[in-house]
């Protein structure tokens, strides 16, 4: 071969490796640097489990003995999956499919997820929310296909919400809806204005935990409390009365702001039958504070006082969050904000 011919092979190699390096360099300098306050308080904990398998991860729930659940959809299509870690071994630790309740394989959004007593609780594409069998989840072999146990109707009165996340905290289920204009609107009676003017078009509803294991798998058949939502909600936790959210959309920073609704004045009041439920806005009247995170933050939890963000920018779907850190379930010392 011709010396000068391989002198260019070396020459353009080197510039391609070269452009690789200052793309993929401006790639992190561009997701993180804006964020850097947010990386410098966290940790990494674990990689999220599926990336490599087409999963789009979105819900996340902590067992008592150390087992996270990650909850989502398949990018191409497929039945959607839960998949487990071990925390104390630093290890995946296999997935189950979806079913219905003929433990036919079912492929919703599975935007939320959140673990109850002996059940685990799923969001996805209805006005309802899907219960599954803990032990099933936790303890079948990798693949294995999960059935449904049941639903629950996230109606109140005429009206309802179609779930896309939960969370199980304290004494309460909390599960509310997306809202994003264009494509994620809701409807006109979902919109209140809290005691700042600000205008939510979400809402959150608030069930009591019974823990009576009944025909509502230990939940109350009635929203308690409702909360109107500001857009792009991802994700909720509670932590000593307070509620944290996780908001995000695209390649945009995310959100993780605190609300103390605790003494403050109810926005309305909906009725259901003689009764009325209390609505209380998350607004910048009961905010508390708030940080930048890195884009696509999903469900959050609290785990031993530290808050657990994960982000679905590391999929096969959006790839980005490879080159940024996306593919880390980080922790938070939020004292620290």
């Amino acid at each position: 071969m011709n010396k000068k011919f391989v002198k260019i092979i070396k020459i353009a190699a080197i510039a391609v490796l070269l452009l690789l390096i200052i793309v993929f360099g401006g790639a992190r300098l561009y997701f993180r640097f804006p964020v850097r306050s947010y990386y410098s308080i966290s940790e990494k904990e674990f990689r999220i489990p599926g990336l490599s398998k087409k999963m789009v991860p979105q819900g996340l729930d902590h067992l008592d003995n150390g087992m996270f659940l990650i909850g989502g959809y398949q990018s191409n299509g497929a039945p959607s999956r839960i998949y487990r870690y071990d925390s104390n071994r630093r290890k995946e630790a296999g997935y189950v499919v979806l079913g219905d309740e003929k433990g036919s394989p079912v492929a919703p959004h599975a935007g939320g997820l959140a673990v109850y007593g002996d059940y685990v609780f799923v969001t996805g594409d209805d006005p309802e929310i899907y219960v599954y069998s803990l032990s099933d989840v936790a303890g079948s072999e990798t693949g294995k296909t999960v059935s449904m146990k049941g639903r629950i109707q996230t109606k109140f009165g005429d009206d309802s919400i179609v779930p896309a996340w939960i969370c199980i905290t304290e004494d309460r289920m909390i599960t509310g809806e997306f809202y994003r204009v264009p494509n994620y609107q809701t409807p006109d009676s979902h919109i209140y204005k809290g005691a700042s003017g600000e205008e939510n078009h979400a809402l959150a509803l608030c069930y009591k935990l019974t823990g009576e294991p009944g025909t509502n798998f230990g939940i109350d058949t009635k929203p308690s409390e409702i909360y109107s939502l500001p857009g792009l909600v991802q994700g909720m936790a509670v932590k000593d009365g307070k509620i944290w959210i996780s908001q995000s959309w695209g390649a945009s920073k995310s959100t993780i702001a605190c609300y103390d609704i605790s003494g403050s004045k109810q926005t309305a009041e909906v009725k259901l039958g003689s009764e009325g439920i209390p609505v209380y806005s998350l607004d910048s009247s009961t905010q508390v504070s708030s940080f930048k995170a890195p884009p696509m933050s999903e469900e959050i939890v609290f785990v031993d006082g530290r808050l657990f963000v994960m982000s679905e920018s590391a999929s096969n779907k959006y790839f980005f969050g490879k080159l940024t850190g996306g593919r880390w379930c980080y922790s938070t010392d939020v004292s620290r904000i």
